[in-house]
């Protein structure tokens, strides 16, 4: 029984940086104790050190949770775990080989375990369960979205933002809602991991990355298939002009999904601090909405620029090159809307509240960021256009040649 039950922690135990974590979170307590004998320091002006050592202990429950939900995950990214799975003859009805994603019992006694080292606990009894739930519920939708499993994990993040508004009105409402969060995650994950090795998505995942031929050789020689050329390999300018047709990672219902997220992560804050300055928040809207046109603009004109330069247009009279111009349609509508939102925040002209205007506002910014046409692909491959090496780093690689 002993040695079934070290076998069974050595697979969740922590890492060695964390063992050092909670060796130096003794470190505070030794000096109030060296302040307070040796020193004579009153142990009422020591207790800053049992606070810093809370905080660190807190520290610490949450880079373990983000351990339990993120390193045990056979998606753990450069490991090679997946790739070694996946010729093995791993079911889900099998424990995974190391370790378990799922919590286990030890994780409670870890909990405990921490909790029963303090003493003199400056914070309230539910932040250490909490912070661990939290930090791990924040990082298995992670695994979820890229194993496929997109709408769970949007469920957990639109449940953690809940949690946090339970958690302003009481930390124990918070922590019950997160056990049950945590229920649904469960349930999710296992799903997921039934569905093991997960092809179609990875067949996507792959298709996604063809213009990055190191991943494509990788795939090849993994596969014992010849090398085959990828449109990167082609070079500037060929590489700009292959007909394959675009892959995209993220869905309509992903795009509907973020934005809504967005919106209601924003209203989370706003609602709690109504007393907020009205002028910081629609700067704040207005940075966001510029960051969004500015990132669409990029992805789509980089290495595509107009057939004539402004003052081309200014002397010949074509003002507007309509099947150029029209991909500066969608970001004028989302400044448009984020500019006139962030007025309506400002002069709090809306019945429905800043803090909701300010959610739908974001929202509505992504939205037409992520949804709006015209297809990336078909525009530049149709579009009247000057082929330009996008970064300095191409163009240096051109003039070698």
């Amino acid at each position: 029984m002993i040695r079934s039950f070290y076998r069974q922690l050595r697979r969740v135990y922590l890492p060695e940086w964390a063992v050092i974590g909670i060796v130096l979170c003794a470190f505070p307590e030794v000096l109030r104790l060296g302040c307070t004998v040796a020193l004579g320091v009153p142990a009422e002006v020591t207790d800053i050190f049992l606070q810093l050592r809370d905080m660190m202990v807190i520290l610490l429950c949450a880079v373990y949770g983000v351990t339990r939900g993120y390193v045990f995950h056979p998606l753990l990214p450069c490991s090679g775990y997946f790739d070694w799975l996946r010729q093995t003859p791993w079911t889900s009805s099998r424990p995974l080989p190391f370790g378990s994603p799922f919590l286990l019992w030890h994780d409670i006694v870890f909990l405990a375990l921490m909790r029963s080292l303090l003493h003199g606990y400056h914070f309230a009894e539910w932040l250490i369960p909490l912070v661990f739930l939290a930090a791990y519920l924040a990082v298995l939708p992670m695994e979820l979205w890229r194993s496929g499993s997109r709408l769970p994990a949007y469920a957990i993040y639109f449940g953690l933002g809940a949690a946090v508004k339970l958690y302003w009105w009481h930390p124990g409402a918070a922590l019950a809602f997160l056990i049950v969060m945590y229920g649904l995650a469960a349930v999710a994950l296992h799903h997921s991991l039934s569905r093991f090795p997960w092809t179609a998505y990875r067949d996507r995942l792959f298709a996604w990355l063809q213009l990055r031929p190191a991943a494509a050789g990788r795939e090849n020689v993994r596969k014992n298939k010849p090398l085959e050329l990828t449109p990167a390999d082609l070079g500037w300018p060929f590489k700009l002009l292959h007909a394959q047709p675009e892959v995209r990672l993220l869905k309509r219902s992903d795009s509907w999904s973020l934005s809504l997220l967005a919106g209601w992560l924003t209203y989370l804050p706003l609602s709690h601090w109504a007393n907020r300055d009205q002028a910081e928040v629609s700067l704040v809207l207005i940075g966001f909405t510029l960051v969004c046109v500015l990132v669409r603009v990029a992805r789509y004109c980089s290495g595509h620029l107009p057939p004539i330069s402004l003052w081309g247009r200014l002397w010949t009279g074509r003002w507007l090159i309509p099947a150029y111009d029209r991909v500066f349609a969608t970001p004028l509508v989302t400044l448009l809307i984020g500019i006139s939102g962030s007025i309506f925040v400002a002069g709090s002209w809306s019945p429905l509240g800043n803090a909701v205007t300010s959610g739908i506002i974001v929202a509505m910014v992504l939205l037409t960021t992520l949804l709006f046409g015209p297809n990336c692909r078909r525009w530049q491959l149709t579009c009247p256009c000057r082929l330009f090496p996008g970064t300095a780093r191409t163009a240096a690689g051109l003039q070698e040649r």
